[in-house]
């Protein structure tokens, strides 16, 4: 095949200096200053083909063919549950639950769980800022500093003359970097430190800035984003949950989506695992971060889905539309070829097999995310775990491998349709 495991491993492996593990010194669960709105909320459990459109589905999509394959994979690839959805066009084609959310209740995972999206969360924050962007009332541009929307100045220390751009941030090459001492501040529940305040101590610190011109070269940051969600909010005026909600989980459908545990059912969400020395599974919980814009959105497939059909759409579904053509097509350019041949806006292209496909994937402690398009048959899927798997430092080749079939057989459901 054209992309080797050595290649996968790498690509997925970008994150794991980006989300790093719960510190069992810090676990607690305080309440946010910014509550996320209360969202409706399906019930729990539920026939996942329920979501099955009319027009039959190819033979491809035969569970009984379908489930052992995935439970086969799962196994190998250590995660106790999944979820996953394929997208055809601006339709949710199928979607499906394998596997359990909880494990000592055996509660299932269904089309309906909701699940940590780790990195993959990084679009949707992406695309909450290009849509003020895209707004003339706000004249606010791609390649506009950053500082005159904000309280205090962001500058690398070794280029204070280069102002950093929303463009950088959304490409990895702010130069603001993910430092020695990112992701310590993560704990149970929702963190209690506000977003700016953390931003402001990030950014203060000269270690976090690498020695590179900012717009020169590329460096994976989580940090950026979490600065972009933190831009989000100021020029919104709007905390980040109650911007997405109105500018892309409503008219997304993604009506049980949010950046916080506070506003969700604990119930309907897939708790996340790690594996123990025994070849069993432990969890500590569901966690967060002061930095939430990087990574800590849940979702479901379907809903996650749905977004995903907006971006092949090119901005737009059932006549709703999130983003300017103009704004979505942006999101597929690579962005500056002499640095990065992959980077586009948020997104980056890879390859399953010899597809060539445009999304993103995710790491964090007992969750594992793929999101990816293949924007020249306009079809795309989600994959979404519970377990740890791309966030380890040498996860075995045959979890790797695993996790790629699964990716590889959802392309292929993908294409029969």
């Amino acid at each position: 095949m054209k992309r080797s495991l050595l290649g996968l491993l790498l690509a997925t492996l970008l994150a794991c200096g980006v989300e790093t593990a719960t510190s069992t010194e810090e676990i607690r669960a305080p309440d946010r200053d910014e509550p996320a709105a209360n969202a409706p909320r399906p019930a729990p459990g539920g026939d996942e083909t329920k979501k099955t459109p009319a027009e039959p589905l190819p033979p491809a999509f035969d569970d009984e063919r379908l489930a052992p394959f995935f439970e086969e994979k799962m196994k190998a690839a250590r995660v106790p549950g999944m979820a996953a959805a394929v997208v055809k066009g601006g339709t949710v084609r199928w979607s499906h639950g394998y596997g359990l959310a909880d494990i000592a209740s055996k509660r299932p995972v269904t089309s309906d769980t909701l699940f940590m999206l780790a990195s993959v969360s990084k679009p949707v924050n992406a695309t909450a800022l290009l849509t003020l962007l895209a707004d003339p009332t706000r004249n606010v541009k791609l390649d506009d500093p950053i500082d005159a929307h904000l309280p205090f100045s962001v500058r690398n220390p070794r280029f204070t003359s280069v102002p950093i751009t929303f463009r950088m941030l959304l490409t990895h090459t702010s130069s603001l970097i993910d430092g020695a001492d990112f992701g310590n501040e993560t704990v149970l529940g929702d963190a209690a430190m506000p977003l700016a305040t953390w931003v402001q101590n990030y950014v203060r610190r000269s270690a976090n800035w690498s020695a590179s011109r900012p717009g020169t070269s590329w460096s994976y940051s989580s940090s950026a984003t979490a600065l972009a969600g933190l831009l989000v909010e100021r020029i919104s005026g709007m905390n980040l949950q109650d911007y997405c909600k109105k500018a892309v989980f409503e008219p997304l459908s993604m009506n049980e989506s949010s950046w916080f545990l506070k506003g969700l059912d604990p119930s309907h969400i897939a708790l996340p695992y790690d594996d123990d020395e025994s070849g069993g599974f432990f969890t500590k919980g569901h966690h967060g971060y002061p930095d939430y814009p990087d990574g800590q959105l849940r979702t479901s497939a379907p809903q996650l889905a749905r977004f995903v059909a907006m971006l092949l759409q090119r901005g737009e579904v059932d006549g709703k539309r999130v983003l300017p053509q103009a704004s979505a097509d942006e999101m597929r350019r690579v962005q500056h070829p002499d640095i990065s041949q992959e980077q586009a806006l948020s997104l980056y292209w890879d390859s399953i097999d010899e597809t060539k496909v445009l999304g993103h994937n995710g790491a964090d402690t007992g969750v594992s995310t793929d999101m990816w398009l293949d924007p020249a048959k306009n079809v795309g899927f989600v994959l979404l775990t519970n377990g740890t798997l791309y966030l380890d430092d040498n996860p075995p080749e045959s979890e790797i491998e695993a996790m790629y079939d699964m990716n590889r057989k959802l392309l292929e459901l993908a294409h029969a349709l």
